[in-house]
């Protein structure tokens, strides 16, 4: 191999190097930005849980913490049932 060609294969290889740890930062920095979302949105339920602002439903496969207008769990994907509740003028 000739010099320039042995240069021109070192200059390609670091560049890809570099590339791939752009593409690894980037996709490490999605990651933990998706994590962080998650972990505030499940904690606005729970403060909302805590505080009575809202009523929340939970699963009642994986016990998760849910929208009450939600239809599938979000922790576990299975469908949850609607839940009727039964008032003391209905009840006779």
């Amino acid at each position: 191999m000739t010099e320039s060609a042995l240069s021109l294969v070192f200059a390609y290889s670091a560049s890809a190097v570099v590339i791939t740890l752009v593409v690894v930062f980037i996709l490490i920095g999605l990651g933990l930005w998706f994590s962080l979302w998650l972990y505030r949105r499940n904690m606005q339920l729970r403060r909302s849980l805590l505080l009575n602002q809202r009523p929340v439903k939970r699963c009642p496969n994986c016990d998760a913490i849910m929208d009450p207008e939600a239809h599938f769990c979000p922790n576990c994907g299975k469908e949850v049932p609607t839940i009727t509740t039964v008032t003391p003028e209905n009840a006779t």
